[in-house]
């Protein structure tokens, strides 16, 4: 995953702050991305995404 990725899923959920720099979680299975959420509206458990590849899959958040 890229840093773009990580900045559009963030996108997707509200205004990203902060994210982890790429070197932290180059080729792990999570990163972190901190992201400004409006708390009147409920938390989304996840969503899915389709990746360059063509590829979709269920990315979750916490």
């Amino acid at each position: 995953m890229t840093e773009e990725t990580a900045k559009e899923i963030g996108d997707t959920i509200g205004t990203v702050l902060k994210q982890s720099d790429g070197s932290e979680w180059k080729g792990g299975t999570f990163l972190r991305v901190r992201v400004r959420v409006d708390i009147t509206r409920p938390l989304c458990r996840g969503r899915r995404v389709t990746f360059e590849e063509g590829l979709e899959r269920w990315v979750s958040f916490q």
